[in-house]
């Protein structure tokens, strides 16, 4: 051969590949029939801006929220605070529920319409 025997390149085609492991992932088809048309059309908007698929994107928002711990129910937030008070004082528990009220009242406040 001209120019001498065949020497392995360092970044052959080969060397590229080998690295290389497919990992199969099994999938299911998901339908969402009835989706209004303003989210249609936000989930499109947001596709285009990230530059992937409608499917895409829409998949990557369901494996967002699927990896979001669930929400706490009442049950458990109760349990919590049960376990929370016996490391209270007595003042520190009456500021608590203070703080609590006053959230309360803020929330309802903003419930109610505004006065013209």
């Amino acid at each position: 051969m001209p120019g001498g025997p065949l020497r392995p390149r360092a970044f052959g085609l080969l060397s590229l590949l080998a690295p290389l492991t497919l990992v199969e992932m099994k999938t299911t088809p998901l339908t969402i029939r009835g989706c209004p048309d303003g989210v249609h059309q936000a989930f499109k908007t947001r596709a285009r801006a990230n530059r992937r698929s409608l499917s895409k994107e829409v998949l990557t928002v369901l494996e967002r929220e699927a990896e979001e711990p669930p929400a706490l129910k009442g049950a458990e937030i109760a349990k919590r605070m049960r376990e929370a008070r016996k490391l209270m004082t007595e003042k520190e528990h009456r500021e608590f529920a203070e703080d609590i009220e006053r959230g309360i009242g803020l929330m309802r406040s903003l419930e109610r319409p505004l006065e013209p």
